[in-house]
């Protein structure tokens, strides 16, 4: 994790490769310990361009969560935006749709309103809507991300700042200007 973070990225990928065949060899599988190994490693793998690789563990990762974790668990949840925001990098958009609605719904169904990971789950689904042409909808979640964090974080709050690009930006890209207003800073 240490390599990770001062950007021996190969480092990193070897240690979580070294730790996932050790868990392996010693756990059960479907193993919690397993899993998590699992996606750490498809995330490094991810950062360094093995897309193909990383997506594989991470459906790896998702399959043994969805034996062992009930509907709506937020390690389930979790692992299905992992792997949509990998399959949204692939360019497999429609994929990485079905997967970000999913993870709202869940997130919806568990967490209080205006929770931050249902933000950051509107916020997702939003960019993948607009991209496949959903603009009604994409509108309506960059919205609603932006008055979620309107109302839990302070002004200035580069999350906050972000909502209201991102709305700036999907407004400014569909030429409807006047809905691209300043953020109050």
């Amino acid at each position: 994790d240490r390599r990770w973070k001062m950007g021996d990225l190969p480092g990193a990928r070897a240690l979580f490769e070294a730790v996932l065949e050790g868990r392996e060899r010693t756990l059960p599988a479907g193993h919690p310990d397993i899993i998590d190994s699992q996606s750490a490693l498809a995330a490094s793998m991810s950062v360094m361009g093995d897309l193909p690789g990383a997506r594989a563990l991470f459906e790896a990762a998702l399959e043994a969560y969805k034996r062992t974790l009930p509907a709506g668990h937020p390690d389930l949840l979790l692992a299905q935006a992992n792997l949509a925001g990998l399959m949204w990098k692939m360019g497999d958009l429609p994929g990485a749709r079905a997967l970000f609605e999913a993870v709202l719904e869940g997130r919806e169904r568990t967490l209080p309103a205006g929770h931050p990971d249902i933000i950051d789950s509107q916020s997702a689904l939003a960019a993948s809507l607009s991209v496949m042409g959903d603009l009604p909808g994409a509108r309506a979640l960059f919205e609603a991300a932006l008055e979620g964090y309107q109302r839990t974080l302070p002004a200035g709050h580069r999350d906050l700042l972000l909502a209201h690009a991102n709305l700036a930006r999907f407004t400014w890209n569909r030429r409807a200007l006047p809905c691209a207003r300043a953020p109050p800073i």
